[in-house]
This record gives C-alpha cells, sequence and structure tokens, in this order.
C-alpha cells in the first residue's frame, strides 16, 4: 500500500460463478432497455394513437369477456403496432365486438390506455 493511496484488488470470480453474474448482468440490461423503449412513447400520442383506431373500428370498442398474461413471444402490440420485447408482458383478451370474437394482444400500458379510452368514448 502506498502512503495515503489504498489499492484494491481485483475481484476474482469461479468461472461459474463470472457466467452467472454476466447472465444476471445482461438480462437486467435488456429489461431496461424494453423498459426505455415502452416508456418513449408519450402517454398523449399512445392516447390519440388509441382513440383513432377505435374510432375506424382497428381497436374494439366492447370490453374484454376473458383476459389473461403471460410474458411474450415477440406478439405485436394490437394498440401502438411495436413488438413486445421477450421480457415483457403480453395482456390477452378475448372480445366480441359486433357479434365477432377477437383477440386483442397488448403492453400492459397500452390495455390500461385501451381501457380508459374505450370508456371515455
Amino acid at each position: 500500500m502506498l502512503e495515503g493511496i489504498s489499492v484494491k484488488k481485483p475481484i476474482q470470480f469461479h468461472v461459474v460463478c463470472f457466467q452467472l453474474w454476466d447472465r444476471e448482468r445482461r438480462e437486467a440490461l435488456n429489461w431496461l432497455r424494453a423498459a426505455t423503449r415502452e416508456a418513449a412513447m408519450d402517454q398523449e400520442v399512445l392516447s390519440r394513437l388509441i382513440r383513432g383506431k377505435l374510432q375506424n373500428r382497428r381497436l374494439p370498442h366492447e370490453g374484454v369477456k376473458r383476459i389473461w398474461s403471460s410474458p411474450s413471444d415477440g406478439e405485436t402490440c394490437d394498440a401502438c403496432d411495436t413488438v413486445l420485447a421477450k421480457d415483457q408482458m403480453l395482456m390477452e383478451g378475448l372480445t366480441l365486438d359486433l357479434g365477432r370474437s377477437h383477440l386483442l394482444q397488448l403492453h400492459v400500458r397500452c390495455f390500461q390506455m385501451w381501457e380508459h379510452e374505450r370508456r371515455a368514448a
């Protein structure tokens, strides 16, 4: 040790521990990137997009009769037209709009906005 200066030893890992640490680090970075992408779409922009899709019937006005969620497998959100990352939750719902069954696939945030906008319409 030099006078007044502390020198830290490099961190030593077992190979397996390093691999686990590196995998966790990469998963955390992927999650952060996905969260940043989703947050990038402004709330007002998303609201206008969903209102437009409700008006031109690209999104159903009826509420969901059955709903479930699962991890995404790369589906495209019916509301914002972006692909869900594999680490995002997918909201799926079965609606009956104009007498026909419709499967709705949305981000959690887009589902909440769709619910709000369709009730306000």
